[in-house]
């Protein structure tokens, strides 16, 4: 198999990511496959990168904290996907794996022209990664770009691995609905490059200007605050000043926590035991890990972030080395206390300096622990056994894409399992899978698969209480963020379709690019047709007086055989409603269409649900006006453009307030923060609550890749997502 892994990074870059590309690629090829490592760094000249990334973030940093970040994400992510999509286009890759969320979107698009599924490995929190290390602290914007820029990832990749089951936990929070196309695979390691040898360990110490009494604590971790690279000092500080003069504590590794070493390292007098000793290669890491005696992996909560799959522990332990790791996410999930390694709880330094003195007094204690950390990472960790499943990984994907494929050149068939999936629930939601639009589920219908639900609820014997279709539309949706009425109307309704293209662009915003606009007129239009072709009665309720009548006198003679039964116009007050209500009710209608304007139409019809006595009813706005030939709709190519709104603000000009909702709408979606996973009341569902709450049973680390759940339809997994097919049924 061709698989193609690029990345934002520069090549030989320090990091994690960097490590585990080596080592996938090297565990692909000894498979037989052949991976190559698309890096930016190696595809923009040094003087380019520099002036064009490098600079500038630097410059807009000063500006505001975090807009830098934001531009070099922006940058570097739309570059290596013109990069993959070149090698794409010139050579026949199978597959696509990314290793960062920021260029997901781009790269979408360069594998759909290919043809080959988006694979999207995730190696942490970037969101509060980003926070934690400080570059979003004072930028909302920075922090909206980042939330948004995750779960569109999530959303648009065909699947998605995590490198340890926190991570994989909180993928199912935020997109429950990609359960299905989400992996959980420890990182790993070769286990060949990193050995238990001692072979010429008295050379590196001389070579590395070390005393062969001292008892050498390494620390290979970024300086950042999640990595807790302040605690080993401080530990060296909590130890009488006999004692800590046994050790020397190294860190290798660059962040911005440097300073505050330094400085606890002056205060505390620990310049002969402390040496930070900066970012270093391979090659010197390899070297420290052979001379050190015990290996130090602090971390601690910052943030939101929990720490991952270690490579750092994994080294050390493949190394044979004893470790001493922070009790913090992935470290808690692969060191046992006591068997192959120590945990000390990550934000206290009293026990980490227990730890190191009982490491230290004890040779035998270092001895076992060393061992079995070698068997368990050679057992669970190797490069060769992680390669394997991702190309498990990558084959479920390309056969899903397959499957896809092969359904998509039917459309019928596509059309008859929409309407199986959209089946009625009595007081079930349509159940069509949705994207959240400032915390509202808009259902991902066309425009026929929501006539088509209409009709089947009209043509119902039995029923509780009406079904409600509703329109979404940025001025609806503004409304309803600002009156808790207006949003139990919009949340209540059963099928809530995106019309205009405000909804369709909020939608996109989400990581959703294929969604319909369904025109509201258009659609009932559509099911005025069908409802004269398969005998079902409609009511005309709303706009000025005779409008309605008129309205329903007009689709009578559009539509052959279509039964009105009955039209009202809608300026009644509220003593009328009940009255309104009952002649409703006495009509025996089968769907009722209400035009009174957002968001009136749509509380009185959450309002009088239960008493209308129709199986199914829609608000359709200014609808009635068009067809009695009051008012002019755009014209096609208005339409065709998505400028039907602009049409309507220029012959009507009395629009004008209304049309100011359109930038309120446009701010609140850029700025949203409740848009970081499905729409309310389409959170988390029983099923899926029980599959977080498995936890780590279910992640498959010893038996391969594991999918969140064999379920794959609208009904299991609300929520937005590209069609994918499902997987591939075991």
């Amino acid at each position: 198999m061709k698989v193609l892994l690029p990345t934002m990074r520069d090549p030989g870059q320090i990091g994690g990511t960097s490590t585990h590309l080596d080592m996938l690629s090297a565990g692909l090829v000894e498979l037989g496959h052949e991976p190559y490592v698309l890096y930016f760094g190696e595809q923009v000249p040094e003087p380019l990168r520099r002036f064009g990334v490098v600079y500038t973030a630097g410059a807009l940093n000063r500006v505001r904290r975090g807009w830098g970040m934001i531009y070099s994400a922006m940058v570097r992510g739309k570059l290596v996907a013109r990069f993959a999509d070149r090698e794409l286009r010139q050579h026949d890759w199978q597959v696509v794996n990314a290793q960062e969320v920021y260029s997901i979107p781009a790269l979408r698009e360069a594998a759909d022209r290919a043809g080959v599924p988006l694979v999207l490995t995730l190696h942490g929190y970037p969101l509060y990664e980003s926070v934690s290390e400080g570059y979003t602290n004072r930028s909302r914007l920075g922090r909206r770009y980042l939330m948004r820029s995750e779960i569109r990832a999530l959303r648009l990749a065909d699947a998605i691995v995590t490198v340890d089951g926190r991570l994989y936990r909180h993928v199912l929070r935020l997109v429950p609905e990609r359960a299905d196309v989400t992996y959980s695979l420890m990182n790993f390691i070769d286990t060949s490059a990193f050995s238990p040898t001692v072979e010429g360990r008295q050379e590196l110490r001389r070579k590395w200007d070390i005393a062969e009494d001292k008892i050498v604590l390494f620390c290979p971790r970024r300086l950042v605050k999640k990595n807790g690279v302040i605690y080993p000092s401080l530990a060296l500080a909590e130890m009488k000043p006999p004692e800590r003069e046994k050790y020397l504590l190294l860190h290798a590794g660059e962040g911005g926590e440097r300073g505050a070493i330094e400085q606890i390292v002056r205060e505390q007098g620990l310049e002969a035991q402390v040496r930070l000793l900066g970012g270093l290669g391979r090659e010197e890491i390899e070297e420290l890990y052979r001379l050190c005696d015990i290996v130090l992996v602090p971390s601690v909560h910052s943030e939101k972030v929990e720490e991952a799959t270690s490579l750092s522990a994994l080294e050390a332990m493949a190394s044979g080395r004893p470790l001493i790791a922070g009790a913090v996410g992935g470290l808690a999930e692969m060191v046992s206390d006591g068997v192959n390694g120590l945990l000390f709880p990550g934000a206290n330094a009293s026990a980490l300096a227990q730890a190191i003195e009982r490491l230290a007094a004890d040779v035998n204690l270092r001895r076992r622990l060393a061992t079995n950390a070698r068997d368990y990472v050679v057992a669970n960790h190797s490069h060769l056994k992680a390669a394997s499943d991702y190309v498990e990984v990558y084959s479920r994907a390309r056969q899903r894409l397959r499957e896809s494929l092969e359904r998509a050149e039917t459309s019928d068939e596509l059309l008859a399992a929409s309407r199986d999936s959209a089946g009625s629930e009595g007081e079930e939601e349509a159940g069509w899978p949705s994207v959240s639009i400032l915390g509202f589920a808009a259902h991902r219908v066309t425009l026929e698969e929501a006539a088509e639900w209409v009709l089947e609820c009209a043509d119902e014997s039995q029923w509780e209480r009406t079904r409600l279709a509703l329109s979404l539309n940025p001025e609806l949706l503004v409304r309803a963020q600002e009156d808790e009425r207006i949003a139990s109307a919009v949340a209540g309704a059963d099928l809530r379709f995106p019309d205009g293209v405000g909804a369709v662009w909020a939608s996109r915003m989400q990581g959703v690019e294929k969604v319909d606009r369904v025109p509201g007129i258009e659609l009932a239009e559509r099911i005025l047709e069908g409802a004269a072709e398969d005998g079902l009665s409609v009511f005309f309720l709303g706009a000025a007086p005779g409008v309605a009548a008129d309205a329903a006198a007009r689709m009578k003679q559009r539509y052959a055989g279509l039964d009105v039964a009955g039209s009202r116009h809608g300026y009644f007050g509220e003593e009328e409603q009940d009255s309104v209500v009952e002649e409703v009710r006495r009509s025996g209608a089968d769907i009722l269409l209400v035009a009174l304007g957002a968001p009136r139409q749509e509380l009185f019809l959450h309002r009088h649900r239960g008493e209308l006595g129709v199986p199914v009813a829609l608000g359709v706005g200014g609808s009635f006006d068009v067809w009695a030939g009051r008012v002019r709709r755009a014209p096609e190519a208005f339409r065709r453009l998505s400028l039907e709104w602009a049409y309507r603000l220029v012959t009507q000009p009395a629009r004008l307030r209304r049309q100011l909702a359109l930038p309120r709408f446009a701010y609140r979606v850029l700025m949203a923060a409740d848009d970081f996973g499905p729409g309310r009341g389409e959170r988390l569902t029983p099923a899926h609550e029980r599959r977080r709450e498995q936890g780590d049973s279910d992640r498959g680390v010893h038996g391969g890749p594991r999918r969140g759940s064999n379920r794959g339809s609208a009904k299991d997994f609300p929520g937005s997502g590209r069609p994918s097919g499902g997987p591939p049924r075991d």
